[in-house]
């Protein structure tokens, strides 16, 4: 089912700094500027762009340009062990269904991890999109309701070419079971509805329109998703944007709970995100040239 999310109500009191929206009878069960636990992987993660919860005791990510499974443990976010996937290449998001890992890269490839765990018995299927590089995909989610992964979009929104594409972000579907796209966007992000909880000046606006002329994938900066995940227990979907320094929550059928802006000092570029089953939210940070990538551990209120 495609669902469209074009706008939602009047903004209410803002009860934290960093909430920006929040629905009169939601509560976001979070503390952004308190972290539990910061972790810094080594640095061979320091484009680290993607999460996904393995269990108790470990997480799984990648990296950017690297194709590479990082198993990391789950007390000070230690690399405990590194594996080969495939060849080098832009990727983006993780996931585990089931036995088997999925990654995502940029153009809109999947790469199922079969036995990933084993060395002698893995395998890597690759599964092509109709999504491409103008896209830019950059998140990933397991929906278990109906057995998909959504695919998030930092870039070009559609499939082919429309008019005012720059005001829009989309999210997809891929069927596991047919294991193919759903070609019809399941989120349909309408900018210009989330630009008013952001309180942007007039030049501000004005710098916005201008850029988002001159590349209309990805100028705006009001939202550009660079990761998704799904909380294991209200099922609300979260989608999170470096770009911006953003984090929205949306119920299971796609209407905003909450918009949050994000520290840039805790946060400096947010590229992944995942849930324990017990509701702990990870956040992972790319590392700078001279610094070391960051996951942050936040349980709830």
């Amino acid at each position: 089912m495609t669902m469209v999310w074009m706008g939602c109500n009047p903004p209410q009191k803002k009860t934290e700094k960093t909430v920006l929206y929040q629905e009169a009878d939601y509560h976001f069960p979070y503390d952004l500027n308190n972290p539990e636990q910061v972790w810094k992987p080594a640095r061979k993660l320091r484009e680290i762009s993607g999460l996904s919860f393995l269990s108790p005791d470990k997480i799984i990510s990648i990296q950017d340009e690297k194709a590479y499974l990082f198993l990391l443990d789950n007390q000070k976010g230690k690399i405990v062990k590194k594996i080969k996937f495939g060849k080098d290449g832009d990727y983006e998001g993780v996931e585990l269904v089931n036995n088997d890992v999925w990654v995502v890269k940029s153009n809109g490839k999947l790469y199922q991890v079969k036995n990933y765990l084993d060395k002698d018995k893995r395998e890597t299927i690759k599964h092509k999109t109709a999504l491409s590089k103008r896209n830019d995909v950059e998140g990933l989610a397991f929906d278990a309701s109906d057995s998909t992964l959504l695919v998030a979009c930092k870039g070009y929104p559609f499939l082919e070419t429309q008019k005012n594409a720059q005001f829009f972000k989309a999210v997809y579907k891929f069927d596991l079971k047919t294991q193919k796209l759903i070609e019809k966007p399941y989120l349909l992000l309408a900018l210009d509805s989330l630009k008013k909880f952001k309180n942007y000046s007039k030049s501000d606006e004005l710098g916005i329109e201008l850029v988002s002329i001159i590349d209309e994938a990805e100028g705006d900066p009001t939202l550009q998703p660079s990761g998704i995940a799904i909380h294991p227990q209200t099922k609300n979907i979260y989608i999170l944007s470096s770009v911006g320094k953003t984090l929205l929550v949306l119920s299971p059928e796609g209407d905003m709970k909450a918009m949050l802006k994000l520290d840039r000092k805790l946060h400096p570029q947010p590229e992944g995100i995942c849930f324990a089953p017990d509701g702990t939210l990870y956040i992972s940070n790319e590392g700078r040239k001279t610094s070391k990538a960051r996951v942050l551990v936040y349980k709830k209120k």
